[in-house]
């Protein structure tokens, strides 16, 4: 049961740890949204926030695939 308990606890902060990429890249959309650093009018801006969160959720299913793989 001990040992059942801390595997459930390592694979939380393992996903906890793999998920901090994509919330990163969230987070720097809304800080470019937020300071105005581009606005509605910026050429290309929907392909800009796709390649940043693509890059934020592949970072994330990479470093989860490593973690898992460790023991």
């Amino acid at each position: 049961s001990l040992q059942l308990r801390g595997e459930k606890m390592r694979l939380v902060l393992i996903g906890a740890v793999a998920i901090i990429p994509w919330l990163i890249s969230m987070y720097l959309l809304f800080w470019l949204d937020r300071e105005q650093v581009w606005t509605v009018v910026t050429p290309y801006r929907d392909i800009a926030s796709l390649t940043i969160l693509l890059l934020g959720m592949s970072l994330s299913f990479l470093l989860l695939s490593r973690l898992l793989k460790q023991k």
